[in-house]
């Protein structure tokens, strides 16, 4: 198995990735949302020393939140990372909110389309590690065979 080292830190100066992170882990928008109060938990592969796992939590008081008013914010990895390693990164995060005081962590993950093999990992994980659903919202996914501009009225 691959060498992986994890680490927590600030949100700041971004480092280089094995994957695209999306608009809602893009330091601009976390900012945006609160100037302050952002951790970054991330692995990195040893082999490449880029990021290929990565997670930003807005920590106040005793509660950590993945998203601040933000329709999601996850986990995000690299396609090919084992799922032996996104489990470790949880423990990771976990372990390092619990010793920061931290008594409630709320991860809201991406509609299930986005990414359902990796959605299926961090639902199993989660509930693993003793986490429950709080809030279950239906997404919308629209399945179509014309473009989008050609159904709007």
């Amino acid at each position: 198995m691959e060498d992986y080292t994890f680490h927590e830190t600030d949100a700041g100066k971004p480092k280089s990735f094995e994957f695209e992170p999306t608009l809602f882990h893009s330091l601009d928008f976390l900012f945006l949302k609160s100037s302050t109060g952002w951790k970054w938990y991330y692995g990195l592969r040893s082999r490449t020393s880029k990021v290929a796992i990565s997670l930003y939590l807005h920590v106040s008081d005793r509660s950590a939140q993945s998203s601040i008013q933000s329709p999601y914010g996850t986990v995000e990895c690299a396609p090919d990372i084992l799922p032996e390693i996104v489990f470790q990164f949880l423990e990771f995060v976990e372990g390092r909110l619990r010793a920061a005081g931290v008594t409630k962590i709320v991860i809201k993950n991406h509609p299930f389309h986005y990414d359902d093999r990796k959605n299926s990992l961090l639902e199993t994980f989660l509930f693993n590690l003793g986490y429950n659903v709080v809030d279950a919202e239906v997404g919308a996914i629209r399945f179509a065979t014309s473009p989008f501009e050609d159904e709007l009225n």
